[in-house]
């Protein structure tokens, strides 16, 4: 085998990454322990095990975000519009 057949194509984007469990609950914008609570219900996808480390698929977990993001009411996927409020100064606006 001459050295071209053993170079890694790097012109295609990057699919996946693994990242710690920090980052996936900062990722995911919720605490360490709302995170395994999480993985105990089976709430998000699970971790793949490396010696005594685990790690989450970056992907998965932007996957699962996008889902729940289709999936609440007002969204551009869903067929119901709900009315947008704010919140201004104890005032409520729409």
């Amino acid at each position: 085998m001459d050295r071209a057949q053993h170079q890694i194509d790097h012109s295609g984007p990057i699919t996946d990454r693994l990242i710690t469990i920090s980052m996936a609950h900062q990722k995911l914008g919720v605490s360490r322990s709302k995170l395994y609570r999480m993985l105990e219900e089976n709430e998000i996808p699970r971790p793949v095990k490396i010696g005594r480390r685990a790690y989450f698929s970056e992907r998965e977990l932007q996957m699962w975000i996008a889902d729940r993001l289709a999936a609440r009411p007002g969204s551009a996927n869903a067929t119901e519009k709900m009315p947008v409020s704010r919140e201004l100064n104890g005032e409520v606006r729409k």
